[in-house]
């Protein structure tokens, strides 16, 4: 259903549904160990991590008694860097967050962009901290520089969209939803309706 069309100046219109699925994916973004699956190999058997982390403990208990290859030490501490590293940056675009929406613009426009330059190479890192931007420069009434960031984070989605990860992620969201619907279809006036 198509509620109305919204638009972004200087842009042509967005159907609700496309910015609904954009609202939505940046809040997965900012929710730690959501939407990311890490598959590890170890020995021929396959396990999935729905977690930031992946601790040493866990995935020697799963693996005890198989054969292990003898680089799984290396690839364990460096899912355990780029979990700590996914972490960080969560938490520091969460307090940027907390800092805009408690009027202290400057502040977290300096956060922002500081994350911005350190993770340069990473479009997911860079379309959430322009999203921010955007909004930031929303609030401070900066139309231009507005302009400048969303365009940014549409460019950061659309090298994000190319990500396998992406794809995986969209088909995950996809399948909650039609579990979602089919319990209240099936349950009725079991569940209460938003």
């Amino acid at each position: 259903m198509i509620i109305e069309t919204s638009t972004i100046p200087g842009k042509g219109g967005f159907r609700s549904p496309f910015l609904c699925a954009c609202i939505a994916f940046f809040l997965l973004l900012f929710q730690p160990g959501c939407g990311k699956h890490t598959t590890t190999t170890v020995g021929g058997s396959e396990s999935s991590d729905t977690t930031h982390s992946v601790h040493s403990n866990d995935l020697s208990a799963k693996t005890s008694g198989l054969h292990t290859q003898p680089n799984a030490s290396s690839s364990i501490a460096a899912l355990e860097e780029a979990a700590a590293r996914e972490a960080s940056i969560a938490t520091q675009l969460q307090n940027a967050a907390a800092m805009m929406k408690t009027s202290n613009l400057e502040g977290a426009l300096r956060l922002v962009q500081r994350i911005q330059q350190e993770n340069s190479t990473d479009p997911y890192v860079g379309m959430q901290a322009n999203y921010l931007k955007a909004m930031i420069y929303h609030r401070q009434k900066d139309g231009a520089h507005r302009k400048e960031a969303m365009n940014a984070m549409l460019k950061s989605l659309e090298m994000v969209q190319k990500d396998p990860k992406y794809k995986t992620a969209v088909e995950d969201g996809r399948d909650a939803c039609d579990v979602i619907r089919m319990s209240l279809e099936r349950g009725g006036k079991l569940y209460a309706h938003p």
